[in-house]
């Protein structure tokens, strides 16, 4: 009985903070992308493995939660071809991230990638660029102020 109370009392605690801070929204929700598809063709690139992931973009340039990495080796002589999967009906583009290693992927595109769009590593390679980032962030939050309006 003990521990329940404890608990009891935890998520009362939770459930006020919650409230306090608010609910974030979005009015232009961007899905997390599902892995893309990784593939090799003739290329002038060396042997290199490869790990990517993608994020959604929508019209107004807001991304949402890169996918789950990805990883393919090449051999000499050929290139990396990243294809994404379906697009949200919401989806403007979509953004590549990779690297050399699954922790050391960054953002490959200056601008968002069509969503019909392969995306291809030159052959200069790959660019530093930022991390993938969390998600879409709140536009605004919803806030329970428990305020009694008297008239």
């Amino acid at each position: 009985k003990g521990k329940w109370m404890q608990y009891e009392q935890r998520a009362a605690t939770a459930s006020s903070q919650f409230l306090q801070i608010g609910i974030g929204l979005v009015a232009d929700p961007v899905r997390k992308a599902d892995a893309p598809l990784l593939v090799a063709v003739a290329g002038p690139n060396l042997a290199t493995s490869y790990y990517v992931r993608i994020a959604w973009v929508n019209s107004g340039g807001q991304e949402g939660l890169a996918s789950d990495g990805v990883g393919l080796q090449t051999v000499d002589g050929t290139q990396l071809v990243v294809t994404p999967g379906p697009a949200p009906t919401n989806a403007a583009g979509w953004n590549v991230y990779a690297g050399l290693t699954p922790e050391g992927v960054s953002l490959q595109s200056n601008t968002a990638v069509g969503t019909q769009t392969d995306w291809a590593v030159p052959s200069s390679g790959l660019r530093a660029g930022r991390k993938p980032g969390w998600g879409q962030p709140p536009e605004r939050y919803v806030v329970n102020d428990q305020v009694n309006l008297r008239g």
